[in-house]
């Protein structure tokens, strides 16, 4: 991601309604796993600009925050996430002992990665024994599109294949869900005008056969307040429905996964 990306990501992590209501899913499953780990010891591997910090620190524990990028890490600061809880390093190789961290979350992080197991085997090695693996990843290849670009994806998955990966690293699957399934409607019917118009011959400037394609850009659309409200209740539902059931489809995959003890 550039810097314009990231502080996008930063402005809007404590407004719009996919990072609120995502933050509010997180929550509900992270209440899961301190009614059998109370104040984990966290290590949020991708943090980006420090949105989710602060809703994992809510339970108790020690959060620690790691990105590849400095610019990301100095947003969290501005956040006031102190700086000692912040490691600048890579998912494939993480700073830190074996047998660190009770919780390790991975929030939108593997699709970035070319080496994805790499990271998830890095997540297994620094877990407690009976340590718990929290992520998210996008769904559906088909789904794939200009924001996925923009953001610096590399695929987006199949529950099957995120499955199999999460079990070859080692790890129990404990929970499997889709998720912004109300929601997934809407959103498939942006992208396709996304995907229509970025194809268009006045998009394209295809004059004298010359193609002047601008740079990719994420789909975040500033809906009016009222809609925005409305689609962080939507979310919202979705986070107290998660814990009891799982969603059949949806844009975002999320998994709960525990290493043996």
């Amino acid at each position: 991601m550039n810097y314009q990306e990231y502080e996008k990501l930063y402005q809007l992590e404590n407004t719009y309604w996919w990072h609120i209501g995502r933050q509010s899913i997180i929550g509900r499953l992270m209440g899961l796993v301190v009614k059998r780990t109370p104040a984990p010891c966290i290590l949020d591997v991708g943090c980006g600009t420090g949105g989710m910090l602060g809703v994992l620190g809510s339970f108790g524990g020690e959060v620690y925050g790691l990105d590849y990028s400095a610019a990301a890490l100095s947003f969290c600061q501005q956040r006031g996430w102190p700086a000692q809880f912040l490691f600048e390093g890579r998912a494939e190789a993480l700073p830190f002992g074996n047998n660190h961290f009770e919780v390790v979350s991975m929030f939108d992080l593997l699709e970035h990665l070319s080496d994805d197991l790499a990271a998830l085997n890095e997540a297994h090695r620094v877990l407690k024994p009976g340590g718990w693996l929290l992520l998210t990843v996008p769904a559906y290849p088909w789904l794939w599109g200009e924001h996925d670009e923009a953001l610096g994806h590399q695929r987006r998955y199949r529950v099957q294949d995120l499955k199999s990966k999460i079990c070859e690293a080692g790890f129990t699957i404990e929970k499997l869900t889709f998720a912004v399934s109300i929601l997934l409607p809407p959103i498939i019917l942006y992208r396709g005008w996304r995907k229509i118009w970025a194809n268009s011959p006045s998009h394209l400037g295809a004059a004298e056969g010359e193609s002047r394609r601008v740079s990719p850009q994420t789909s975040y659309v500033i809906l009016p307040k009222t809609l925005n409200q409305t689609f962080v209740k939507v979310l919202k539902l979705e986070g107290w429905l998660i814990p009891r059931i799982s969603l059949p489809f949806g844009a975002s995959i999320i998994c709960l996964a525990r290493r043996g003890k």
